[in-house]
């Protein structure tokens, strides 16, 4: 049943995309979504968000992601990085 909630989670954060929405929303809806299935109770929740933010493993990994995150962009901005589609 686990692996089937996963599966509804990352269709709720690829639905989100596919609206439109920004992936900062897709990823609270998916975390959102997590939480109720998984019945996470709220104080929980607190103390892993404390531990990412905390220990430098996670929080590296965060950066990292938006470090990335903010190099594409510039890019894009200047077209150095442009999206070809094959069909």
């Amino acid at each position: 049943m686990q692996i089937a909630y996963l599966g509804i989670v990352f269709l709720i954060i690829i639905g989100i995309l596919a609206l439109g929405r920004p992936l900062y929303q897709a990823i609270l809806g998916g975390l959102a979504a997590t939480v109720l299935f998984f019945q996470i109770p709220p104080l929980e929740i607190i103390r892993r968000t404390s531990l990412v933010i905390t220990q430098w493993s996670s929080l590296s990994v965060l950066l990292s992601l938006y470090m990335i995150t903010f190099l594409q962009r510039i890019l894009e901005s200047r077209n150095f990085l442009v999206n070809h589609h094959c069909f």
